[in-house]
């Protein structure tokens, strides 16, 4: 039975495009200039517990709540008076998008304070397709289109991937685009065919992430890069030296909880709204409960971080 999809929903669930008006980066110096110093700081590890609550925090004091220190924030939502009845022509082709509301982050998760990195994203809307901009910037990091898909894709892949760097390269230009390396498709995700580009920084992966949405027809229906180009920011300051540091010592930390069955994923780059760069590792692991007399085998999933100093 054919499925109709609604992009904007669509996208939400899948976790950098420039206006067509510049081929060049704009300027984001309000938004992507770290506070960080350039000083060594004293280690700091993180972690982000499953819903079912985490081992970690009873092994190994030191680690801190993530949202407490700026990652994994939610955003809320702000109607900003300064923006009110402002639009955009984001695709330089006459159509007029007017500002809606802003997606705001805040520093921590007990501190309303704005954040000073990738922490503020204004909305712009024409009828049900948005677009949405990077605070103080001409970045797009996300759009949303109108259209259907059914899952059934009429193009191949080589053709969607001509299409999909056709599209971003006009949007953000060749140099921009070059720092991406294409990590594949997915066929079927809601029903759309997703075509996604990742950022290495130094041989890591980073969760800067573009997703290109296409319908069946080839045509694209969407676009999500809400970290897109962050970290252009603090590649000065990262070295394969201090990444390979940070994470021996984020693995050394993981090694001595001596956790049972063990297993963890690659490391991966990632940034707090701060602006601070940090190692994620994320570990899975089984504790054992008693239930009524019955022990009990319980699965955890935890993400844990370090701060790349």
């Amino acid at each position: 039975m054919k499925k109709t999809i609604s992009v904007f929903l669509c996208i939400l669930l899948i976790g950098s495009i420039l206006s067509c008006t510049s081929q060049q980066a704009p300027d984001r110096t309000a938004q992507t200039n770290p506070t960080e110093s350039d000083l060594p700081k004293e280690d700091l590890f993180l972690i982000a517990t499953s819903e079912s609550g985490s081992e970690v925090p009873k092994r190994a004091s030191e680690f801190q709540s993530a949202s407490a220190h700026g990652i994994g924030i939610s955003s809320r939502r702000s109607e900003l008076d300064q923006l009110k009845q402002t639009s955009k022509s984001p695709f330089n082709n006459g159509v007029q998008y007017v500002y809606d509301y802003s997606n705001i982050k805040a520093t921590s998760e007990v501190d309303g304070t704005q954040g000073t990195f990738y922490s503020r994203f204004d909305v712009y809307s024409n009828g049900s397709e948005q677009v949405e901009y990077l605070a103080d910037s001409n970045l797009i990091v996300y759009y949303s289109g109108s259209g259907k898909a059914q899952g059934e894709q009429q193009c191949s892949e080589e053709e969607l991937l001509q299409t999909a760097r056709d599209f971003l390269q006009k949007c953000m230009g060749a140099e921009a685009l070059s720092k991406y390396t294409y990590s594949g498709m997915d066929p079927d995700v809601y029903g759309m065919t997703t075509l996604a580009f990742n950022r290495y920084i130094e041989g890591y992966k980073t969760d800067d992430v573009l997703s290109v949405f296409f319908a069946d027809d080839g045509s694209v229906l969407g676009y999500n890069g809400r970290n897109a180009c962050k970290f252009d920011a603090v590649t000065a300051k990262i070295t394969k030296e201090k990444l390979d540091g940070a994470t021996a010592k984020l693995m050394k930390k993981i090694n001595a909880l001596e956790l049972v069955n063990l297993t963890h994923g690659n490391p991966t780059l990632t940034t707090n709204t701060s602006g601070e760069v940090f190692i994620k590792i994320w570990i899975r692991y089984e504790v054992i409960e008693s239930f009524n007399g019955n022990d009990l085998t319980d699965t955890r999933l935890d993400s844990l971080y370090v701060r790349v100093n």
